[in-house]
C-alpha cells in the first residue's frame, strides 16, 4: 500500500472502533466501511482501472504477502461483510475482523512503526471466518457466476478453456471446456471477453471438481447485472442482417420517428384502454393521446393524424377488440405493460400484456401494428423480442408454463405462436453480450468499434437506419480534434451509466466524493441491511388505499425510525412482502414516482394504470427502492453528435480556442436596477456568441438577471428563447419569476414537461381544440420555452421542426451540469448564456479523479485546456476567459438579497468582486434576549453567526448524537418562544447518518407536543442547494481531525481554496446561522479555522460548558 497515511488512518479507526461504545449493529456497519476503505486504499494508487469490486479484491489477495490460511480467512471475511448484519455477527466476530484488518494493513505497508500500533498475533484466529463460511466444493451447474481471468485455445482452434474465480469463493478457480462440436455458439466470446469481466454461466455439465463442459444449451452472459432493454436488442435482428452495430446507430444518432411508429404507440394505448374499460369512446381516446404527445402530433400534422385515426378504427380496432373480449370471456387476470428484470440473463423489458389463468399459467402477448408476414415467417426482430420476454419470465418464475404470442393487429390472422428454444436464446444473448462488451470498451476509451462503424457500416439496413449511418459517417472523423473531444465525452457518459447501473460503491464512499447514489443493481445484489445502511430502502410500508382512477397507492410508514434519502418526485420501484420475505425479482416490477411523502405516509403514482389491482391489494406490506432513469444517458449521447455536425466556428468557440465576439447595442437602462446590474445585462446582450454569469448565493440571478435579460431579448425580437435548468425545482422558480417579475411586464412562456407538472403555461394546458395544424402554428409562433435540460435533450429534434433554427439559449444552474450534459446543447444555438457559480457545489458524478482525467495529445498541441471532466463547461469556459483576458464574455453579480451582511461576510472573500447587501433587513441588528430566562436563547442572540462548541465523541461513525441533541434543543427553543415559523428553520448535516440522528432527536424532544415535524427540513447540503431558511443550523458532525476532509469539497486549482460544501451551508441562512462542532478538530482545515476565528471576533462563540449543559439536559428544561 503506497499511501501510508491512509493505512495509518484505517488502523487508527480500527483502534477507535474497538474502544467505542456502540451497538453490535453499529459496530458491524463501521467495520464494513473500514473493509471497503482498505480495499480502496490498497488499489486506488495503483493506476489500474478495475472493472468491479471483485477484481480489486483479487488484486489485494495477489499482492499482499499472506499465507494460505490468512487468504482463506480474508475471503470468508468478505462474505461476512457482504452478507450484511446477520446472526453470524457477534462481539467476537467484530474483534476478529478488527484484528484481521490490522494484520492486512501491517502486511500491506510492511512497517508497523508507521502505523503506530503493535499487532497482537496471539488474539488473532486465522481460521475464524473460514469456519463461519465453508467454501462449497462443487458450485451449481444450473447457474454459476464467475470473475473471468482468461482463456486458452487449442492448437486446432476447435476448442478452448475458459478460466474464472467463483464469486462465492474467490479462491476457487473454475475451468469451463468449450469445443466446436458441443458449443460452437460460444466461440465468439474469445474476441470480446476481457480480464475481470463478470460472467454468468447457465446449463453447464460437471466433468470433474471445479471443471465443467459447455453444451448446446449452455449460455454465458457477460456482466449480467448490466441490464439491457429487450426491445433494443431485438431491433438488431433483421430478416437479411443481424448486427449489434444497429444498437449503436440508434443510440448515437437521433432520428425522428415517423407516422407508422406513432400509430403503433396509439394502437398500444387503445389496447390498454380497452382492457381497463369495456366501453370506450375511441374518438375521445385518440384525442386524449394526441394531446398527451402534442409535439409529435403537431409535427405529423392534422391530415396524417386523421389518417392514423382512420387506420386504427378500420384496420386495428376490430382485432384488438376481439382480443380483449376473448381474454375477458376466459376470465383471465390481465397485467398491462408489466416490467421484468432478469439478473441472470442481463435483460429488462416491458411486455404489452401478460395474462394469468386460474392455474397460474402465464401467457405473453406482444402487440405489433405494422404489416404482418405470412404465418410461420414472423419478422425476426419481433420474434426475438418475445424470446427475450420469455427468458425474463423464466428468470422470475423458474420453469413457468404459458404461451408466447405475437398479435399482429392489422392481420386477418393476428395470433402467431412463438417458440423459444436454445438456438434463439443463444442468438439473443450473443447480440446482448456484444452490445455490453462495446459499452465497456467505449467507456474504457477504446473507440475501435466506432472506427469500424464508420469504415465498414453495419450491413444491410432499412432506410431510416441508412440515414443514421450516413450522418454518423459524415461527421465522425477520428483524426479530427473535435472527434477526440466527442470521444472523451462519450466515454465519460458511458462510465456514468455503468456506475449508476451496477456500481458497488458504499454510501460512506459516495459521501466522501459528494455523491448520493449507489448502483441500481443494488436492488438484487444487496441484502436488506446493506440497502438500509445506504438509505436506499423503506420497508414494511402498509397499503392503506388504492386510487384506481389515478393509479395512486397510499402507503403508511410503520417503521418511523428507518432513515432514508427519498423525496417527492423521485422515481421508485415498489415490491411486496410475500410469505414474510422481500424478493424484488420474484415477481413483476411496479415502477412509479413519489407523489407525496411525509413522516407518516408515502403516495406513489404508478406509471402504468391497471385494470386489475388484485395483485397489489392481496399484499399488506411493501418495500420502496430507487429506480434509474437510463434514458437520460442515451439522450445525452444522441445530442452529443451535434458537436461533430456544427459549424467550425461553434467548435472553436466550444473548445475555448476562438475568442467570442460582441456587438454593441442601444441598451435602455432599467431605472429599477443598479448600475452594476444594468452593466451586466447590457454586457450579456452585447455578447455575440456566449456569456457566462457567476451568480453568488442570493444575488438574484433568476429574479433579476434572467428575467430582465429575457425582457430585453424580446424587445430585440429574437426568434426563439429557450430557458433550461437542471432540476424541476429550478424550473419552477424560473417560471414563478417570469410570471411575477419584480419590475416590468410579465413574460409569456410555454413550459414543456410531463403530466406531473402543475402549471397553467404547460403545453397540454395551453393547447385548445384538437387540430394538430393549429398546435403546430402555436408552437411556431411561441417565443419563450422553459423546461429541464433532460426534457430538452429528449425533445430537441421535434422542437427544431417548429422553431427552425435555435436562436437564444439560457441555462440556469449550469455549474451543476457536466460538460457532457451541455456540450451537445449549446452548439445548437446561435448564442448561449450560462448562469452558475463554480464556488458552490459541482455536478454530481460517480467517477474518481483518475477516470475523469483527460490526456489527449492533440489537446496539448493546440492548447485546449480540457484536463478534468469533473469540471463543468461553465467553469472551464469562465476560467479560460479569465486566463485569456476575454473580459467582455463573463461577469459576476454583486448585489445580494438573501443573507444578513454578517453572514455574507463569512463567504464574501471567496468572490472576485465584493458582495453588497440590498435591503435594510440585511443590516438589521440582532434582537437581544440577554435578559431572557432561557439561557440558551440569551447566548444565541449574541450574534447573527454562532459557533457552539460541542462535547467530543469517540465514535468514528458518521453521526454525532451530542450535536443532534443540541440542534433539536435549539429548534425547540425557537418553537417555544415563537421566534420563527418552523418552516423557516433548516438543519444541514454532511452525512445521511447524522440527518437520521437529528430526526430521531427531534422526535424525542417534541414527543407529545402539538408540532408538525414535516415543516422542518433536515437534509444534506447537496439537497439543500438552491434552498434558503431564516435560521440554518449546520451540524459539522465530525469527531476527529482525519474526518474533516470528508465534509469538504475543494476544487483542484482553486486559488482561494473555497470549501464549496461549507460555502453552500453558510449561504442557505438568511438571518441566523448556528454552527455546531468541535473546534479542536475542525481547526485542521484552514477554511474552518478562519470561519471559527471570524465568528469569535463577532462575539458568536458559545463555549463547551453550554454545549455540555444542553446535552446533559437532553431536551429537558435548559
Amino acid at each position: 500500500m503506497n499511501d501510508k497515511q491512509k493505512a495509518s488512518g484505517i488502523c487508527e479507526s480500527l483502534y477507535l472502533l474497538g474502544e467505542a461504545k456502540l451497538s453490535l449493529k453499529e459496530k458491524f456497519y463501521e467495520i464494513s466501511k473500514l473493509f471497503y476503505q482498505f480495499i480502496k486504499a490498497f488499489t486506488e494508487p495503483e493506476n489500474i482501472v478495475f472493472r468491479n469490486f471483485y477484481a480489486k479484491f483479487r488484486y489485494c489477495i495477489s499482492k499482499i504477502n499472506l499465507d494460505e490460511e490468512d487468504v482463506s480467512n480474508f475471503e470468508a471475511f468478505r462474505k461476512f461483510i457482504r452478507r450484511g448484519f446477520s446472526e453470524k455477527v457477534n462481539q467476537v466476530a467484530i474483534e476478529q475482523g478488527i484484528l484481521l484488518l490490522q494484520k492486512l494493513c501491517l502486511q500491506a505497508t510492511e512497517n508497523s512503526e508507521l502505523l503506530g500500533f503493535t499487532f497482537d498475533n496471539s488474539k488473532y484466529n486465522n481460521q475464524y471466518f473460514t469456519k463461519l463460511f465453508q467454501a462449497r466444493r462443487s458450485p451449481s451447474t444450473k447457474y454459476l457466476k464467475l470473475l473471468y481471468t482468461g482463456h486458452h485455445r487449442s492448437q486446432s482452434k476447435r476448442a478452448f478453456h475458459l478460466y474464472g474465480f467463483d464469486l462465492e469463493n474467490l479462491q476457487t478457480n473454475i475451468v469451463i471446456e468449450c469445443d466446436w462440436f458441443n458449443a460452437p455458439h460460444l466461440f465468439y466470446l474469445i474476441d470480446i471477453l476481457k480480464e475481470d469481466t463478470l460472467i454468468a454461466c447457465h446449463n453447464l455439465v460437471p466433468v470433474a471438481e471445479n471443471k465443467y463442459q459447455a453444451k448446446s444449451e449452455s449460455l454465458i452472459v457477460i456482466e449480467p447485472d448490466f441490464l439491457v432493454d429487450a426491445s433494443a436488442i431485438s431491433e438488431c435482428f433483421g430478416n437479411k442482417n443481424t448486427s449489434s452495430d444497429i444498437f449503436w446507430l440508434t443510440k448515437l444518432v437521433g432520428e425522428l420517428a415517423g407516422a407508422a411508429a406513432f400509430k403503433g404507440t396509439i394502437v398500444g394505448y387503445c389496447l390498454d384502454e380497452l382492457v381497463r374499460n369495456k366501453q370506450i369512446n375511441i374518438a375521445q381516446i385518440f384525442t386524449d393521446y394526441k394531446k398527451s404527445d402534442a409535439l409529435r402530433s403537431a409535427y405529423l400534422g392534422e391530415q396524417e393524424m386523421t389518417n392514423i385515426q382512420t387506420s386504427i378504427v378500420q384496420e386495428h380496432l376490430p382485432n384488438i377488440s376481439q382480443l380483449v373480449q376473448r381474454l375477458q370471456a376466459e376470465n383471465l387476470r390481465i397485467w398491462i405493460e408489466p416490467t421484468f428484470f432478469s439478473q441472470h440473463y442481463g435483460l429488462q423489458g416491458r411486455l404489452d400484456l401478460l395474462t394469468i389463468d386460474s392455474n397460474g399459467s402465464k401467457d405473453i402477448i406482444e402487440l405489433k401494428s405494422g404489416g404482418a408476414p405470412y404465418p410461420g415467417r414472423e419478422w425476426k426482430n419481433h420474434k426475438m423480442q418475445v424470446v427475450a420476454y420469455n427468458m425474463m419470465l423464466e428468470s422470475t418464475y423458474g420453469n413457468y408454463v404459458g404461451n408466447k404470442e405475437i398479435f399482429y393487429s392489422k392481420s386477418d390472422q393476428p395470433r402467431r405462436n412463438i417458440v423459444s428454444e436454445s438456438q434463439e436464446k443463444n442468438e439473443l444473448i450473443k447480440i446482448r453480450n456484444e452490445i455490453v462488451s462495446k459499452i465497456y470498451q467505449l467507456a474504457a476509451g477504446n473507440f475501435i468499434s466506432l472506427d469500424k462503424l464508420k469504415s465498414d457500416g453495419a450491413g444491410e439496413l432499412p432506410e431510416y437506419n441508412q440515414r443514421r449511418l450516413k450522418r454518423f459517417q459524415q461527421n465522425y472523423q477520428p483524426e479530427k480534434l473535435t472527434t477526440n473531444y466527442y470521444q472523451q465525452l462519450l466515454s465519460f457518459i458511458l462510465r456514468e451509466l455503468i456506475n449508476n447501473k451496477i456500481s458497488d460503491h458504499q454510501q460512506s464512499e459516495l459521501e466522501d466524493k459528494h455523491q448520493t447514489s449507489t448502483g441500481f443493481a443494488s436492488l438484487w445484489l444487496d441484502n436488506f441491511n446493506v440497502k438500509q445502511n445506504n438509505y436506499r430502502l423503506i420497508y414494511d410500508l402498509k397499503l392503506i388505499k388504492v386510487d384506481k382512477e389515478k393509479s395512486y397507492l397510499s402507503l403508511a410508514l410503520t417503521q418511523t425510525d428507518v432513515p432514508h434519502s427519498f423525496r417527492s418526485g423521485d422515481i421508485v420501484i415498489i415490491h411486496p412482502k410475500i410469505n414474510g420475505v422481500y424478493e424484488p425479482l420474484k415477481q413483476h416490477i411496479f415502477k412509479g414516482s413519489i407523489k407525496g411523502i411525509n413522516q407518516n405516509q408515502i403516495i406513489v403514482s404508478l406509471f402504468n394504470k391497471q385494470n386489475d389491482y388484485s395483485f397489489i391489494e392481496q399484499y399488506n406490506f411493501w418495500a420502496l427502492e430507487p429506480d434509474i432513469f437510463e434514458r437520460n444517458y442515451w439522450s445525452s449521447i444522441v445530442c452529443l453528435l451535434e458537436v461533430l455536425s456544427c459549424s467550425m466556428e461553434k467548435k472553436q468557440l466550444l473548445l475555448g480556442h476562438l475568442e467570442p465576439q460582441k456587438a454593441l447595442i442601444d441598451y435602455q437602462v432599467n431605472i429599477y436596477l443598479s448600475n452594476d446590474q444594468n452593466q451586466i445585462i447590457c454586457q450579456a446582450l452585447e455578447a455575440k456568441h456566449y456569456y457566462l454569469l457567476q451568480g453568488p448565493p442570493g444575488t438574484g440571478k433568476t429574479s433579476i438577471f434572467l428575467v430582465n435579460y429575457v425582457q430585453n431579448l424580446l424587445k430585440l425580437n429574437k426568434k426563439n428563447i429557450f430557458i433550461l435548468a437542471f432540476t424541476n425545482k429550478a424550473v419552477e422558480q424560473i417560471c414563478k419569476a417570469l410570471k411575477s417579475p419584480r419590475y416590468g411586464e410579465l413574460i409569456d412562456y410555454l413550459r414543456l414537461g410531463n403530466k406531473t407538472v402543475v402549471d397553467e403555461s404547460l403545453l397540454a394546458e395551453k393547447l385548445t381544440g384538437d387540430n394538430a395544424d393549429l398546435w403546430r402554428k402555436y408552437l411556431q409562433e411561441n417565443q419563450v420555452f422553459v423546461t429541464t435540460v433532460s426534457t430538452f435533450k429528449d425533445k430537441y429534434l421535434l422542437l427544431r421542426e417548429f422553431v427552425g433554427e435555435f436562436d437564444q439559449l439560457i441555462i440556469d444552474e449550469a455549474s451543476q451540469l457536466t460538460e457532457a450534459d451541455l456540450a451537445g446543447i449549446v452548439v445548437l444555438f446561435n448564442k448561449f448564456v450560462l448562469i452558475g457559480d463554480q464556488k458552490q457545489l459541482p455536478a454530481v458524478i460517480t467517477q474518481n479523479e483518475e477516470e475523469c482525467r483527460v490526456e489527449v495529445e492533440p489537446f496539448r498541441r493546440y492548447a485546449i485546456n480540457i484536463s478534468d471532466l469533473r469540471i463543468s463547461l461553465f467553469e472551464r469556459l469562465i476560467n479560460n476567459a479569465k486566463n485569456k483576458g476575454w473580459n467582455h464574455c463573463y461577469g459576476q453579480l454583486t448585489e445580494h438579497y438573501r443573507m444578513h451582511r454578517d453572514i455574507a461576510s463569512l463567504i464574501a472573500h471567496h468572490y472576485d468582486r465584493p458582495l453588497v447587501e440590498q435591503t435594510q433587513e440585511q443590516r438589521k441588528i440582532e434582537s437581544s434576549y440577554e435578559n431572557n430566562d432561557n439561557d440558551l436563547l440569551s447566548k444565541l442572540s449574541k450574534s447573527r453567526t454562532i459557533f457552539i462548541e460541542t462535547p467530543s465523541e469517540t465514535s468514528i461513525q458518521r453521526k454525532n448524537t451530542n450535536e443532534a441533541i443540541i440542534a433539536a434543543t435549539i429548534v425547540k427553543t425557537y418553537w417555544e418562544n415563537k421566534l420563527l415559523p418552523m418552516a423557516e428553520i433548516g438543519i444541514i448535516a454532511p452525512f445521511r447518518a447524522q440527518v437520521a440522528e437529528i430526526n430521531q432527536q427531534l422526535e424525542k424532544i417534541f414527543a407529545g407536543a402539538d408540532f408538525s415535524r414535516d415543516s422542518i427540513v433536515v437534509d444534506t447540503v447537496e439537497r439543500f442547494q438552491g434552498d434558503e431558511r431564516e435560521l440554518i443550523i449546520f451540524s459539522t458532525t465530525i469527531s476527529w481531525s482525519k474526518q474533516v476532509k470528508n465534509i469538504q469539497s475543494i476544487a483542484d486549482g482553486d486559488r482561494q481554496g473555497t470549501d464549496r460544501k461549507l460555502l453552500v451551508s453558510i449561504s442557505r441562512a438568511k438571518s441566523k446561522l448556528v454552527i455546531l462542532g468541535n473546534s479542536s478538530q475542525l481547526q485542521f482545515a484552514p477554511a474552518y479555522r478562519e470561519l471559527i476565528k471570524h465568528i469569535e471576533q463577532s462575539n458568536g462563540l458559545i463555549d463547551l460548558e453550554i454545549g455540555q449543559k444542553i446535552v446533559n439536559s437532553h431536551g429537558g428544561e435548559f
